[in-house]
């Protein structure tokens, strides 16, 4: 903290980051925060179609067969940011909603041979 003029320099360091921040304040939402929202409010919907089960890489190819255009890291940040993470699919389930939905009950075993 070195005096400069009379004043100490982490004081105006500080009055500097408060012009800005409040500076900042009166401006429009950027482009790409606009995008990004409604970019994580698509994120989220493929991911709950999936039942949870897709990860990045199939939400990405989700959003790019809607005609979106975006990257695969952008996907794994919103992912990332409302806590999305694809449940691991377990060979030979036997229970919970996702049973109902296929036949596993009748592959829960092998062949008898006859």
């Amino acid at each position: 903290m070195r005096k400069e003029n009379g004043k100490l320099r982490i004081e105006r360091d500080l009055l500097e980051k408060a012009a800005a921040y409040f500076a900042r304040l009166g401006r429009p939402r950027s482009q790409r925060s606009v995008y990004d929202e409604a970019l994580g409010s698509q994120v989220g919907q493929s991911f709950l179609v999936s039942d949870r089960t897709y990860g990045a890489r199939r939400v990405w190819h989700d959003i790019l067969a809607l005609g979106q255009r975006c990257g695969l890291h952008r996907i794994k940040r919103r992912m990332r940011e409302q806590a999305l993470r694809a449940r691991l699919q377990i060979p030979g389930l036997t229970q919970g909603p996702r049973a109902a939905k296929c036949d596993c009950r009748q592959r829960a075993g092998p062949p008898v041979p006859g």
